[in-house]
Protein backbone atom coordinates (compact mmCIF):
# COMPACT_ATOMS: atom_id res chain seq x y z
CA UNK A 1 0.00 0.00 0.00
CA UNK A 2 1.35 3.41 -0.98
CA UNK A 3 0.00 6.80 0.02
CA UNK A 4 0.07 9.84 -2.27
CA UNK A 5 0.00 13.15 -0.36
CA UNK A 6 -0.46 16.70 -1.62
CA UNK A 7 -1.33 19.44 0.84
CA UNK A 8 -4.00 18.00 3.12
CA UNK A 9 -5.12 15.32 0.61
CA UNK A 10 -4.07 11.69 0.91
CA UNK A 11 -4.91 8.95 -1.55
CA UNK A 12 -4.10 5.24 -1.36
CA UNK A 13 -2.48 4.14 -4.63
CA UNK A 14 -0.70 1.11 -6.04
CA UNK A 15 2.79 0.99 -7.55
CA UNK A 16 1.47 1.44 -11.11
CA UNK A 17 0.11 4.90 -10.21
CA UNK A 18 3.29 6.39 -8.68
CA UNK A 19 4.39 8.27 -11.83
CA UNK A 20 0.90 9.60 -12.46
CA UNK A 21 0.66 11.07 -8.96
CA UNK A 22 4.22 12.43 -8.81
CA UNK A 23 3.60 14.15 -12.16
CA UNK A 24 0.63 15.87 -10.49
CA UNK A 25 2.79 17.10 -7.58
CA UNK A 26 2.12 14.40 -4.97
CA UNK A 27 4.66 12.90 -2.56
CA UNK A 28 4.43 9.12 -2.38
CA UNK A 29 5.21 7.24 0.84
CA UNK A 30 4.90 3.67 2.00
CA UNK A 31 2.74 2.66 4.97
CA UNK A 32 5.63 3.36 7.37
CA UNK A 33 6.01 6.93 6.08
CA UNK A 34 9.24 6.38 4.12
CA UNK A 35 9.30 8.60 1.01
CA UNK A 36 9.20 6.45 -2.13
CA UNK A 37 8.92 9.23 -4.73
CA UNK A 38 8.45 12.97 -4.90
CA UNK A 39 7.59 15.39 -7.69
CA UNK A 40 10.43 16.65 -9.89
CA UNK A 41 9.27 20.25 -9.49
CA UNK A 42 9.40 20.19 -5.69
CA UNK A 43 11.44 23.08 -4.28
CA UNK A 44 12.90 24.06 -0.94
CA UNK A 45 12.04 27.53 0.40
CA UNK A 46 15.05 29.84 0.07
CA UNK A 47 15.15 30.63 3.80
CA UNK A 48 15.39 26.93 4.61
CA UNK A 49 18.11 26.50 1.97
CA UNK A 50 20.20 29.31 3.51
CA UNK A 51 19.77 27.81 6.98
CA UNK A 52 20.88 24.37 5.78
CA UNK A 53 23.81 25.86 3.86
CA UNK A 54 25.06 27.59 7.04
CA UNK A 55 24.61 24.37 9.03
CA UNK A 56 26.56 22.45 6.40
CA UNK A 57 29.44 24.95 6.53
CA UNK A 58 29.54 24.74 10.34
CA UNK A 59 29.66 20.95 10.20
CA UNK A 60 32.45 21.03 7.60
CA UNK A 61 34.51 23.31 9.87
CA UNK A 62 33.85 21.06 12.86
CA UNK A 63 34.84 18.02 10.83
CA UNK A 64 38.05 19.70 9.64
CA UNK A 65 39.00 20.37 13.27
CA UNK A 66 38.67 16.68 14.03
CA UNK A 67 35.12 16.84 15.31
CA UNK A 68 36.08 18.06 18.78
CA UNK A 69 34.24 21.01 20.31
Amino acid sequence: MLIATKGNRQTVIDEKEVKIFTDQGYDVTDEKGKVIAFPANKVVPYAEYVKLLAENEALKKKSAKGGSE
